[in-house]
């Protein structure tokens, strides 16, 4: 590792990174990042949960599992994206203020943020060995989005960044000018691990989504804006479904 890398990962442990040349070399490194090589720096257990959640994504577009260890983090990320996995039709219709069974069946999230919650955890375990990874984390958020929209348009910017924008409002997250990611998802991981018995359950669940509204601003939307080419399923369907081992 060069002698200016050891300085920008020394960094990322006490501070943040704003240095947008920096920020550009670093978001580049993580995107390209296969996904066999980041899960191999996590724990058996973590890494059996992405796997087992690629293998389902892969399946459900009629792609075999076995071609988990091809797959390129970006390729989860639009497989994530693009899930069809929803709840039943019935969830999205008028939810009732009260459920008068403990067995009644609760409205269950998409599919999509099961994805988003496993891509959280595969992070917070990947940087303690990757450093790719802890240099992704350690990114100051105002740079991350303004090199991201220096790069695509302006849908980044007004789109993705007012959503991230009015979920930390709502959960009185700060996003002040040495706020880092990793800043950002634990705050959000804070925000929601607790509830009160006092506190409204029904205001606890929507704050669980606003949760996950904002992981998937940091950690899939900026993206699929900024890089449009990589978030193409039929691409990956091509891929993947002809017996291309070898991408």
């Amino acid at each position: 590792m060069g002698r200016k890398l050891k300085k920008i990962v020394r960094s990322s442990y006490t501070g943040y990174i704003d240095c947008m040349t920096e920020v550009a070399k670093i978001v580049t490194k993580f995107i390209n990042q296969p996904l066999a090589e980041m899960i191999d720096t996590v724990d058996m257990k973590t890494k059996e949960m992405i796997e087992n959640l690629a293998g389902c994504l892969l399946i459900e577009e009629d792609i075999s599992k076995e071609f988990v260890a091809a797959l390129k983090y970006t390729d989860l990320l639009c497989l994530i994206d693009n899930t069809r996995i929803y709840p039943s039709e019935d969830d999205y219709k008028e939810r009732p203020l009260y459920y008068y069974s403990i067995d009644a069946e609760l409205p269950k999230p998409p599919f999509r943020y099961l994805g988003i919650g496993d891509i959280c955890i595969l992070l917070k375990n990947a940087e303690k060995t990757n450093n790719t990874v802890k240099l992704f984390l350690a990114i100051n958020v105002n740079s991350l989005f303004a090199y991201l929209k220096s790069i695509s348009n302006e849908g980044v910017y007004f789109n993705v960044w007012t959503t991230l924008l009015e979920r930390t409002e709502a959960l009185d997250i700060d996003i002040g000018a040495d706020t880092s990611i990793r800043d950002i998802l634990n705050q959000a991981e804070v925000s929601w691990v607790t509830w009160k018995p006092w506190k409204a359950i029904r205001d606890y669940y929507n704050k669980v989504l606003f949760v996950f509204d904002l992981y998937s601003c940091l950690l899939i939307d900026c993206f699929r804006y900024a890089y449009p080419e990589r978030f193409r399923m039929n691409y990956i369907i091509d891929q993947y479904s002809h017996g291309k081992e070898d991408n």
